[in-house]
């Protein structure tokens, strides 16, 4: 008698109840148990992932605001505001960093900032060595450099596009010097586009020698593209 009272009672045990189903607290333990809890675990909300993904896409936004509304004050001519607003984009280390210090060198240089634009420029190069924005860095130090009085030799600059800008510079400063060099972009091996931009700016300079190569360039001497552009 006393053994079947026993039995009966260690059954009740191993049976669960029906509001523990009814919960959902019982879990079946992982047939692999080196798996152990995580596998059973319930997480609340999102799982690990997806939850991680969303916090990446609203960190995005984030910055995409910001940067937003930096470029509309930029648009405007706000520069400080501009600048302000770029160094919080450069701040949150997102993937539009390099875009934020190049506009913040271009707003330090309408303020007058030149050596602060100029320093950004630099941070820009050796931080982002395979930046999109360098080209337009490197023609905007260009420019800057010029407006400081400090105009690169056009004969050390190996960029043609750089070049040229370096000779407009010298055309304020010492315009028969800068025939000759305009003269070797026209004559050089230099893209359709970057030959006519040369003869544009040579059609500018007051000089014996510039309106001599302007009659070669309408006579057919050079390339016809430029015949025709004369």
């Amino acid at each position: 008698m006393m053994t079947r009272t026993l039995l009966s009672a260690l059954a009740l045990l191993l049976v669960p109840s029906p509001a523990s189903f009814a919960t959902g607290l019982l879990h079946p333990m992982p047939n692999d148990t080196r798996q152990g809890w995580a596998a059973v675990a319930v997480w609340p909300g999102q799982p690990p992932d997806q939850a991680e993904e969303a916090e990446a896409d609203e960190t995005r936004e984030d910055e995409n605001d910001l940067y937003d509304h930096a470029y509309d004050a930029l648009d405007e001519g706000e520069w400080t505001e501009a600048i302000e607003r770029f160094r919080s984009v450069v701040e949150r280390a997102g993937t539009r960093v390099d875009a934020a210090m190049y506009w913040s060198a271009y707003a330090q240089s309408r303020l007058g900032l030149g050596a602060e634009s100029l320093e950004t420029l630099t941070e820009l190069a050796a931080g982002f060595p395979a930046s999109r924005y360098l080209a337009d860095a490197r023609a905007l130090e260009v420019e800057v450099r010029q407006q400081g009085g400090q105009a690169p030799d056009p004969d050390q600059v190996a960029d043609e596009e750089l070049k040229l800008l370096a000779i407009q510079g010298l055309l304020r400063t010492d315009p028969e010097r800068a025939v000759p060099l305009l003269e070797g972009l026209l004559t050089g091996g230099q893209s359709p586009k970057l030959r006519e931009r040369a003869l544009f700016v040579l059609a500018r300079v007051d000089s014996p020698r510039s309106a001599e190569l302007l009659a070669d360039v309408a006579r057919g001497d050079f390339t016809p593209d430029l015949q025709l552009k004369a």
